[in-house]
């Protein structure tokens, strides 16, 4: 084999040097980054068959590194085991690992290279490429990978494809190197397909289900606790009652035309619905959003209720943002939240007809009443308590501590 001019190996080593430099000042890794364990199988390198032609035509000719292989047919490929790595496909971060390698020979000028370690590494901002031990040197470009798609059906397989080109700094030098002008900036070597395996079992993994969007609870007026019963309720659920119901708010009613003469017209709801997030932004969307809803709102005069209503829910969140020792440790482990109340004060307005009390409601996110609720990629569990809705209490102002009462509660009207 010819020896590599001094000259060359220096400017290919300080081409190789000052791209390490700009990877590790640029390519942080996202907050939120999950990788997974790569432990295998392989990557094909589908030979972009006019490319092969014209190095074949120019006495360049390529072999499989051991246990690296190729295949040939209608499809030539140059095969990849993967020896491991890891892989966090939706913040497209990924360093695996391949044996064997490629060599590659012109025996014409008696020159050759064998290319090792080959390694697919993608970061969200430098993009994909693969990198490789150039006769046992320091690691180099090998390929830029573009129009790359990669998938995660998080039970342990990852599917990659993307086209390998031919880098500006590689194209000058395996010229220089096999005396040619074949190798061009952005030349196809082939497509890339690979599948890459990992252990989907996590000792600390919580169970999750595949989608539950969005919840809608009705609510209705809430009564007080039967404490000193004086009837017993017909069977067969003949527990002991109370005469007469007595409602929990004493500050805001409904109309009900056997209870207090107005028709009947209030409807009651609160809905949570999950918002996804976008994990090709370094943005964090995911948001939980809010809607409450109450009609015929009116104050025990039965006039239009004025003042404001507070809807509660108490969430117990089990997710992946949780850490043992914050700000020291990240936040990225596994784990359940003590019981958290989540509130929303719900504004009310009056309605101009007589026959009807105020409408109050709120349409809010979780993140706008408490920024920061929802973190993209946690995968969270909202378990939630009941839902309730509570009126301002004597003064009307939900945000006064103390003096709500209960008001409504999710339920159902069976007529």
């Amino acid at each position: 084999m010819a020896a590599i001019s001094s000259d060359i190996r220096f400017r290919v080593i300080s081409a190789v040097g000052l791209f390490l430099i700009v990877l590790a000042v640029r390519a942080a890794p996202s907050a939120k980054a999950a990788p997974v364990t790569v432990t295998g199988t392989e990557t094909r390198l589908v030979v972009n068959i006019p490319g092969f032609l014209k190095l074949l035509n120019d006495g360049i000719f390529i072999t499989a590194i051991p246990p690296a292989r190729l295949e040939y047919g209608s499809q030539p490929a140059a095969i990849f085991p993967v020896t491991g790595g890891l892989y966090d496909v939706p913040n497209s971060l990924a360093a695996v690992t391949h044996s064997g390698g490629l060599h590659i020979e012109k025996a014409s000028i008696n020159t050759s290279i064998d290319i090792t370690n080959i390694t697919l590494q993608c970061t969200g901002i430098t993009g994909c490429k693969l990198i490789g031990t150039v006769n046992g040197a320091v690691p180099t470009d090998v390929a830029d990978v573009v129009d790359v798609v990669a998938t995660d059906d998080e039970a342990g397989t990852i599917t990659f494809y993307g086209r390998a080109l031919v880098t500006t700094a590689g194209a000058l030098a395996l010229n220089t190197l096999f005396q040619t002008n074949v190798f061009v900036a952005g030349m196809e070597l082939g497509e890339l397909h690979a599948t890459y395996t990992y252990d989907a079992t996590q000792p600390d993994a919580y169970p999750r289900p595949r989608t539950a969007p969005s919840t809608r609870t009705s609510l209705v007026p809430a009564y007080q606790e039967c404490t000193a019963p004086d009837r017993v309720h017909g069977p067969p659920l003949d527990s002991s009652s109370c005469n007469p119901p007595v409602p929990s708010s004493p500050n805001v009613t409904v109309g009900s035309p056997d209870s207090n003469g107005p028709a009947a017209n209030s409807v009651a709801f609160a809905r949570y619905k999950a918002m996804a997030g976008n994990p090709t932004t370094p943005a964090d969307e995911a948001d939980v959003a809010i809607r409450v809803s109450a009609t015929d709102i009116r104050a025990p005069n039965l006039s239009d209720y004025t003042g404001e209503l507070q809807a509660q829910v108490t969430l117990r969140i089990t997710d992946k943002n949780n850490t043992p020792l914050a700000p020291i440790f990240p936040d990225d482990q596994r784990g359940t939240v003590q019981d958290t109340p989540l509130s929303a004060t719900v504004p009310c307005a009056t309605t101009a007809g007589s026959g009807i009390g105020s409408t109050c409601s709120i349409t809010t996110t979780a993140d706008t009443l408490v920024p920061g609720t929802v973190t993209e990629r946690d995968r969270s569990v909202w378990q939630f308590d009941r839902v309730r809705l509570l009126d301002g209490g004597p003064d009307g102002d939900a945000e006064t501590a103390g003096d709500n009462v209960l008001f409504a509660t999710q339920g159902v009207f069976v007529p």
